[in-house]
């Protein structure tokens, strides 16, 4: 079961047959690497702090700071969405082995054990610095709530356990504490009638297993700033689609990308943030080495947080 759970698939810069490219067990680097743990990584925000993480990083690297980042992607599938050899920064990070694709479900509860021995080839080396973890774990499965209890609860808390059970083995004097992020839900503005007939009635287990991790977060006192959620709203921007139909994106939730959502009487219960903001902002959190003075960050708040960090 554990195998079946997490494998790891091809070799760097590699062809898998029914996939694009994936990556397994890194050469040894004496210099050590950054390295990020994404879980959901392949999806519509997932695929936004890829991207956000190899741009920043990138800005940030000096001739005096030259690890280079190593982004762990682990999915229920292992594998990258074809799409991604389409975009120039995620295949070339693919080709140059900074982007490795595991194989692990974490709604099981043995999934932090299979993790942590899927990633011994970054952890066995004491170069690395592991910065955390960022979870875009969730799901809305109409058919079944129990599945949405566990997907958007339980299995961010296997992240987050994941995450502070990591080795730090840099003695820089610039290592920190590994930061966790999940991507929780922004409900503020939504008034009690509709959150409670309509979105509860509809879909209750995604909001319960939301509201799980909140809570989880709230108790983990050793933890309070290194680790947060995002608390975003309606996610607008363009969602990739597969490569067969034509053209290669999708604009997603286009009424909210047309009108002015907060203006507009037709969007008053909705909180709407861009998912390249919402991308970025994880990405400068991770990155800093200061902790958060809040542990939820709502929507509204998203766009500017740590956006002007000295």
């Amino acid at each position: 079961m554990d195998q079946a759970l997490l494998t790891r698939r091809g070799a760097p810069g590699a062809r898998n047959e029914d996939s694009t490219s994936t990556s397994s067990s890194p050469p040894i680097d004496s210099a050590g690497s950054d390295v990020l743990l994404v879980f959901g990584g392949t999806g519509f925000v997932g695929s936004s702090v890829l991207t956000a993480a190899l741009e920043q990083h990138a800005a940030k690297t000096t001739a005096t700071t030259s690890k280079k980042l190593e982004l762990l992607v682990i999915t229920r599938t292992g594998k990258a969405p074809k799409w991604y050899d389409k975009d120039p920064s995620l295949s070339r990070a693919i080709h140059d082995g900074q982007l490795h694709f595991l194989a692990g479900d974490m709604r099981q509860s043995s999934s932090p054990d299979t993790v942590a021995r899927a990633i011994v080839p970054w952890t066995s080396n004491a170069a690395n610095h592991f910065l955390g973890v960022v979870s875009c774990i969730g799901c809305i499965t109409l058919w079944n709530n129990d599945n949405m209890v566990v997907t958007n609860g339980r299995a961010n808390i296997h992240a987050y356990q994941i995450c502070y059970s990591l080795p730090q083995h840099s003695t820089t004097a610039n290592s920190s504490k590994p930061k966790f992020c999940v991507i929780s839900r922004d409900r503020t503005n939504w008034s009690q009638a509709l959150y409670a007939n309509l979105n509860m009635r509809s879909f209750p287990g995604y909001y319960e297993g939301k509201r799980v991790m909140d809570d989880f977060l709230a108790e983990q006192h050793d933890t309070r700033g290194y680790a947060v959620a995002l608390q975003a709203g309606c996610v607008s921007g363009v969602r990739h689609t597969v490569p067969e139909l034509q053209g290669s994106t999708l604009p997603f939730w286009i009424p909210l990308n047309v009108c002015c959502p907060y203006e507009c009487p037709l969007w008053c219960c909705f909180k709407v943030i861009n998912v390249e903001d919402l991308g970025n902002a994880v990405v400068r959190f991770i990155l800093s080495k200061q902790p958060s003075p809040e542990i939820w960050i709502k929507n509204d708040d998203i766009k500017s947080f740590f956006q002007t960090e000295s």
